[in-house]
């Protein structure tokens, strides 16, 4: 019981001496405000490299990464060949239209 009493006495002495007596007035005071902009690339794709760090300031057009999009161009690629194969599988009738 004694070793109680005797932490409470210490923990209180503690609290007192580490209260400020000072009477200084704040030379400012105010509310922090942020806006927070969440940024999204216009391509999908691996991430080659990303320079950009927490609080830092950039314009409007400055690059702050790359993106490895060559999935994507590939993937254009097919589709375009595989519409030119169509247009050239096609028959066109009018040579038999003719014939006829």
């Amino acid at each position: 019981m004694n070793k109680l009493l005797m932490t409470r006495i210490l923990a209180t002495a503690l609290l007192l001496a580490a209260c400020n007596r000072n009477t200084r007035q704040f030379d400012a005071s105010g509310t922090f405000e942020v806006d927070e902009v969440i940024v999204s690339a216009e391509q999908n794709g691996k991430i080659l490299s990303f320079n950009v760090h927490e609080g830092q300031t950039i314009g409007q057009y400055d690059t702050v990464g790359v993106i490895d999009v060559e999935n994507i161009a590939l993937q254009k690629e097919q589709v375009q060949a595989s519409i030119e194969a169509l247009r050239d599988k096609t028959a066109d009738v009018t040579p038999q239209v003719r014939l006829l």
